[in-house]
């Protein structure tokens, strides 16, 4: 298990912190290989409207299928969602994990990208889907490991993990 420590002390820069009155600390379990968050299924329907969202007609070449690696075209898919408040404490929002197979993107390059998409809660399938936040890591198939409010201030952190072996032949 992977420990994450967490410090507050004074900002004075030559303060001892080890004797400082303001000095805490405490440890938290921060990644957790047998415990993985899980992640709520998207019906099909909500996960065509977010993937809409994300690229709208024209935008990029949505295939089902790679058929070679010479045509720009990518294959999304929403791998799932969470619940929390991402983008500022005490929001109630959904966090979509959407991987990107691109592909003119090879072993070595991931095969694509993950998509992290913040939006507010769909209320209704005729609803606009309210895009809040939306950051993209390298490699597809990236996993939330955990989601915590590591500095108590109401947003949640996440803990995201992703891996790869360019064993080859």
């Amino acid at each position: 298990s992977l420990l994450a420590f967490a410090a507050g002390c004074s900002s004075a820069a030559d303060e001892n912190v080890d004797q400082s009155e303001g000095h805490v600390e405490a440890s938290v379990l921060v990644y957790d290989h047998d415990a993985a968050q899980p992640m709520l299924t998207v019906e099909a329907a909500e996960s065509k409207r977010i993937i809409e969202k994300l690229f709208p007609a024209g935008s990029a070449k949505i295939v089902d299928q790679c058929v070679d690696m010479e045509t720009p075209a990518i294959i999304p898919s929403v791998d799932g969602k969470l619940a929390g408040s991402f983008t500022s404490g005490g929001r109630n929002e959904t966090l979509y994990v959407v991987s990107v197979w691109d592909c003119q993107s090879g072993h070595a390059d991931g095969n694509g990208t993950t998509k992290f998409v913040v939006t507010e809660p769909l209320k209704s399938s005729g609803a606009e889907v309210k895009i809040l936040a939306n950051a993209e890591q390298q490699g597809v198939a990236v996993g939330v490991n955990r989601i915590l409010d590591l500095d108590k201030d109401g947003q949640n952190e996440l803990v995201i993990t992703s891996g790869y072996t360019g064993q080859g032949i």
